[in-house]
């Protein structure tokens, strides 16, 4: 019997983690190169579900 609040969550911590990731590498490029790509990363980290 497969469990869908175990399978879920399973699947939920990675795609956070990957959003997080993806969070600081958008604030390093505003940081470090200034050049705009920044909000496609906010994007796509904001996209994911919480």
């Amino acid at each position: 019997m497969v469990r869908f609040n175990t399978v879920t969550r399973l699947l939920a911590f990675p795609l956070l983690w990957f959003s997080a990731i993806q969070a600081v590498f958008a604030s390093l490029s505003v940081v470090v190169f200034a050049d705009g790509v920044a909000t496609v990363f906010f994007a796509s980290s904001a996209a994911s579900p919480f």
